[in-house]
């Protein structure tokens, strides 16, 4: 949910042009192998943000500024790239073993994740929120960087060549959506990969699947949603309404999004490349620690490794076994903050985080406590019973539903969807 997931149609060339590019790319010599993969993955990426930028541009601008959109966008393009080689060169010089080297490689990926996404635009005299900002999928490709420094830091993964780097950063299924890869997984792959390791019928099924929920199921449940039925018709609603959009959004989202990831995962599979999952039947779960789990599951993984841990362990230093949920229950709201903040730096994303990580840490306290109440032997039996399993269920999902309402909307449209709740 790094990028509007939804707007992201004229991207999907990539996943069409890609694949064929690739699966030539494979067949070659190793000599040629990755500087081939990599020019393959930065023109698909060009084309797919160059095609968006003149799809954004044809809704909010004048044709005649077509030519604008189209320098603006090459600039852009070729500044993002400039970055990415300047984090490659600061991953280089980690390899001193000094801490300040390691840090700054460490922080340059989350560095052009915000000029690309905060400042870049500002540039741009013609942009209407965003408009013309080419670079789909940065927050994907930023935390996967900043993951292989960490890989290459633990000699989890070799130090890659620049052509690798490059490959990586700008591997098309895994830009504009995810799931964030792991370097150690894609490197084996791609070394190992070949046709005959490929199983076809299962990536091209994934695929079709992902298409169905994306561009099918999503649509259908859009239309229960807050833009459509709130934003877009300028009537009164009744709370029921309201109780149907906040309901659906969910499934709306999980359907867009999962799709999306499909392709992805299939895509890759194509190329003989496997994939982390994202998403583990997240609705099935009993509550919100255990949903986490489930949601989104690349970005919760690099959380919690990246900050999470390091953050706990850090404040428990010196603290009393008292306070160690005191602790955890801090580093799960800086966890699920940095979540939000990572969909954009606006206070409805602030706030969204805030109350995912106070969902995550209200059961962090809460089991320990009814299983100190009920006793072991009645604690479990409550978690083996049905009423237990589905009130569970349920709780989780209206607390989700609910919360995602200030996902769905700023802070004015929030505003504007209540004022029209007679």
């Amino acid at each position: 949910m790094g990028e509007k997931v939804g707007e992201l149609g004229p991207s999907l060339v990539a996943f069409v042009l890609f694949p064929i590019l690739a699966s030539l790319i494979f067949r070659s010599s190793r000599k040629v192998f990755w500087p081939a993969l990599a020019t393959c993955g930065i023109l698909a990426c060009y084309v797919s943000g160059l095609l968006t930028a003149f799809r954004q541009a044809q809704v909010t601008l004048r044709p005649s500024n077509f030519p604008h959109t189209f320098i603006y966008a090459n600039v852009v393009f070729a500044a993002y790239i400039g970055l990415i080689v300047a984090s490659y060169l600061t991953l280089v010089n980690a390899q001193s073993g000094s801490r300040r080297a390691v840090n700054l490689a460490f922080f340059m990926p989350l560095l052009q994740l915000l000029l690309v996404r905060e400042v870049f635009p500002k540039f741009d005299h013609f942009d209407r929120d965003g408009t013309v900002l080419v670079i789909l999928g940065v927050s994907y490709v930023s935390f996967r960087l900043c993951f292989l420094v960490s890989e290459v830091a633990n000699n989890a993964a070799p130090l890659p060549s620049l052509s690798q780097y490059l490959a990586f950063a700008f591997f098309p299924p895994l830009v504009f959506v995810g799931p964030i890869q792991p370097y150690a997984g894609f490197y084996a792959a791609t070394l190992e990969g070949h046709p005959n390791s490929i199983d076809v019928n299962r990536a091209v099924l994934r695929i079709l699947v992902g298409a169905v929920k994306f561009m099918f199921l999503s649509a259908v449940f859009a239309e229960f949603g807050y833009g459509v039925a709130f934003l877009g018709d300028g009537h009164l609603h009744s709370r029921l309404d309201l109780a149907i959009a906040l309901l659906v959004y969910p499934i709306y989202l999980y359907c867009n999004f999962s799709g999306l990831c499909d392709m992805a995962i299939g895509v890759s599979g194509l190329l003989g490349i496997p994939v982390i999952e994202n998403f583990d039947r997240p609705f099935q779960s009993r509550n919100f620690q255990e949903f986490w789990t489930k949601w989104h599951i690349s970005l919760t993984a690099w959380i919690r490794v990246m900050v999470f841990t390091p953050l706990v362990k850090n404040l428990s230093r010196g603290t009393s076994p008292t306070n160690i949920p005191h602790v955890i229950a801090v580093g799960i709201m800086a966890s699920f903050t940095l979540i939000g903040l990572w969909h954009g730096l606006s206070l409805h994303y602030f706030l969204y985080g805030l109350s995912q990580g106070v969902g995550v840490a209200f059961v962090a306290y809460w089991n320990p406590w009814v299983r100190k109440k009920l006793g072991k032997n009645r604690f479990t039996q409550f978690r083996a019973s049905k009423i237990g399993y589905w009130g569970g269920v349920c709780l989780t999902y209206l607390y989700f539903a609910a919360t995602l309402f200030l996902f769905a909307n700023t802070t004015d449209q929030a505003k504007l969807i209540l004022s029209h709740i007679r």
